[in-house]
C-alpha cells in the first residue's frame, strides 16, 4: 500500500514539475530576437513574407525560441512571387485570400495571429536540404506533442466547394488530408503519423478543430504534409494551404496517457508508396469499387502503379482511407 502511495505521489510531482508549452504567435520573432512585424498597408499579414533573409529562412522563432516554424526553405522567393512553410496572419476576412483562414482569425478571436501554412508538394520532392516537408515545426529539445487546432484556408476552401482552375470542385469522393509526423534532430520523419482530413465525404472543415497529438511520442519537431485526391502526373492541384494555432507540447508524456495505447492503426501515402504503421495483422488494400487489391504484412508499398485516388486498408476490425 505505501509503495503505491508512493508511486501515485512521484507521477503526480512528474506532472506537476512538466513544462508545458503552448505556441503563442504574438511571441514571434526572426533568428536576431527582432518582433515579426506586420505589413504597414494592411497590418495583418508578416511583412516578411517573402523574405529570403537568413534571419528568417529557414526558420523564424516563438515562445522564446523554444518553437520554431520553418519558412522559405528553398531560400528563394522568385523576386517576391512565391514562398512556402509558414507565414503569420492576422486577416479578419475570408474571401478566398491565400493570407487568409475561414475561422477570420486565431483561436484567440478574429483579427488575432495565426499561422499559415503552404505545402511546397515541389520543394519536399526535390529538395536537398534533407527536409521531409516545407512545412516543419521544431523544438529546442524533445517533447511530447500533445494537440494542435487546424483550421481551412478560406483559399482552399473556395477552390472544393465552387472550384478554381487548375483546381476542380470536390466530390463527395474527394479527400484533402493534412499528414503530420514527428521529426528526430536530423529532420528524418521518425513516428507515427496523425492523420486529419480537411475534406472528406463531402464534408469540409469549417473552423477550428481540435487534432490530437498524443500517439506520435517523443520528437523534436513535426513535419507537415498535404495530399489530396485532386492531382496529375505534375501533382496536387488543390490549394494546399492550412491553418494552424494553439500547438501544445509537452516535457513529460501527460498523465493518463499511454503512447502504445493511442497509437493506431494508420495508413498514408508518402513518396509513391503507402506507409503502413501499428497493423497487428495482415493489411489488406480495396479499390473503392470493392475489388481486393493486396494483401501484405510489409510496412511499405510501392503504389506507384496504381492509379492516383483513395483505397481503402482493412487491418483486422479497422479500416482506413488513403489517397495516391
Amino acid at each position: 500500500m505505501k509503495k503505491a502511495i508512493l508511486l501515485c505521489l512521484a507521477a503526480i510531482a512528474c506532472a506537476a514539475n512538466a513544462e508545458v508549452i503552448k505556441l503563442d504567435l504574438t511571441t514571434a520573432t526572426d533568428a536576431e530576437g527582432n518582433a515579426v512585424k506586420y505589413d504597414h498597408i494592411t497590418a495583418d499579414v508578416m511583412d516578411s513574407v517573402y523574405s529570403e533573409h537568413y534571419t528568417f529562412s529557414p526558420f523564424f522563432y516563438a515562445n522564446d525560441a523554444k518553437i520554431m516554424l520553418s519558412h522559405l526553405p528553398s531560400g528563394n522567393s522568385w523576386n517576391g512571387r512565391s514562398w512556402e512553410g509558414f507565414v503569420l496572419s492576422k486577416k479578419n476576412t475570408s474571401a478566398g485570400d491565400q493570407f487568409e483562414c475561414v475561422a477570420k482569425g486565431g483561436l484567440g478571436g478574429e483579427g488575432t495571429p495565426f499561422a499559415v501554412g503552404y505545402f511546397s508538394e515541389y520543394y519536399t520532392n526535390t529538395n536537398t536540404d534533407g527536409f521531409p516537408s516545407s512545412n516543419l515545426v521544431q523544438f529546442t529539445g524533445k517533447y511530447y506533442p500533445t494537440e494542435v487546432y487546424i483550421c481551412q484556408s478560406s483559399n482552399t476552401l473556395k477552390a472544393i466547394t465552387d472550384g478554381m482552375p487548375p483546381a476542380r470542385k470536390f466530390t463527395d469522393s474527394d479527400v484533402l488530408s493534412l499528414i503530420i509526423t514527428g521529426i528526430d534532430d536530423s529532420y528524418r520523419e521518425t513516428t507515427n503519423s496523425v492523420v486529419y482530413n480537411l475534406a472528406s465525404e463531402g464534408k469540409f472543415n469549417t473552423g477550428w478543430e481540435k487534432v490530437n497529438l498524443s500517439s506520435i511520442g517523443l520528437c523534436n519537431g513535426l513535419s507537415f504534409r498535404m495530399t489530396s485526391t485532386d492531382a496529375n502526373t505534375y501533382g496536387i492541384n488543390t490549394p494546399t494551404y492550412f491553418a494552424m494555432d494553439g500547438l501544445t507540447i509537452s516535457s513529460t508524456l501527460p498523465t493518463g496517457l499511454s503512447h502504445a495505447a493511442e497509437a493506431g492503426f494508420a495508413v498514408y501515402a508518402h513518396g509513391g508508396r503507402f506507409v503502413i504503421e501499428n497493423a497487428d495483422a495482415h493489411v489488406e488494400f480495396y479499390s473503392l469499387q470493392g475489388h481486393r487489391l493486396l494483401t501484405t504484412t510489409d510496412t511499405q508499398i510501392d503504389v506507384t502503379a496504381w492509379p492516383d485516388g483513395i483505397y481503402i486498408a482493412k487491418c483486422g476490425g479497422s479500416i482506413v482511407k488513403v489517397v495516391k
